[in-house]
């Protein structure tokens, strides 16, 4: 893990439009950048991190294969599911439950681990399935590939799991939720364009979009919510080049960019409002404590 100071791009949102502007938030601020590297690792992927600022991810190493980790009190732990090809962890709650994936012989499934002990959970009669959210009561968001479509879905312990599908989408994917039960996730429609969404605990679904240069087909792509409602993820311009956003409960964006370095991406949002995200295609970050 690597300290460094460093330029974001700031932005507001009004209608369709979007302002952009540099400030320097690092020097002088409250906010501080840290690149994330796994040791020895080609590539370093953080997914997830809670509020003790606990992260989880993945990470591939030098052979190409993909592990998942857990970097807390400055040390890194690979986790790795018994027998499986591959792992990935995803998010991790303030109880320091690790949700994910894995993927074996039979198809990919999805994972929690409590106290140390791993427990697999697959959507009946889907090949593909994975955990991609967790928050302080257990709560599951993830989802699944019945061999036809992406289906998102939620698990509750009063409500058991539930499959989630935009109304009329092609194919729906959820990412995070938090402590109210509120889920991000995106949904792509009939005519191939991707939006992101923001689900009530009523099942009410709300569509957002990032302003301005978002190649439509790719779209905006939420990945994290806090208990305060700010959402994390990324969008792509029509150049191709991937930029992560803050959106505030209110609904303003924040763009985030690490300079010099094509492709940014934000994966999820504490609620201490510290975030995760990838940059460059191998190095991992954290923003902590961002201004707003």
């Amino acid at each position: 893990m690597h300290p460094r100071h460093n330029y974001l791009t700031r932005g507001k949102s009004a209608g369709a439009l979007l302002l952009v502007w540099a400030i320097p938030v690092f020097a002088d601020g409250p906010d501080a950048f840290t690149t994330i590297d796994f040791p020895g690792a080609a590539s370093t992927t953080p997914k997830g991190i809670n509020s003790k600022g606990e992260i989880v991810g993945f990470y591939r190493d030098s052979g190409g294969a993909t592990h998942g980790f857990l970097f807390a009190n400055d040390h890194f732990t690979s986790i790795d599911f018994p027998g499986a090809s591959s792992t990935q962890a995803t998010a991790i709650n303030a109880s320091e439950d690790i949700a994910g994936l894995y993927v074996d012989s039979a198809g990919t499934h999805g994972f929690v681990r409590s106290a140390g002990q791993f427990n697999s959970i697959d959507v009946a009669g889907a090949p593909v399935t994975g955990i991609w959210g967790i928050n302080g009561d257990g709560d599951l968001v993830g989802f699944s590939n019945d061999g036809k479509s992406f289906h998102g879905f939620f698990r509750m312990e009063e409500m058991g799991l539930n499959l989630i599908d935009f109304p009329d989408a092609a194919t729906t994917l959820t990412f995070g939720i938090n402590c109210q039960g509120r889920i991000v996730g995106q949904y792509t429609a009939s005519d191939g364009n991707t939006h992101g969404f923001l689900r009530g605990r009523d099942g009410a679904f709300t569509v957002f979009d990032m302003p301005g240069d978002v190649n439509p087909k790719v779209g905006t792509q939420p990945r994290g919510i806090n208990s305060a409602g700010q959402i994390v993820g990324w969008f792509t311009d029509s150049g191709g080049t991937n930029h992560g956003f803050l959106r505030s409960k209110s609904g303003q964006f924040t763009q985030i960019d690490v300079p010099g370095i094509a492709g940014t991406q934000a994966l999820q949002i504490s609620d201490r409002s510290d975030i995760v995200g990838s940059y460059g295609g191998v190095h991992g970050f954290l923003i902590s404590h961002p201004s707003q």
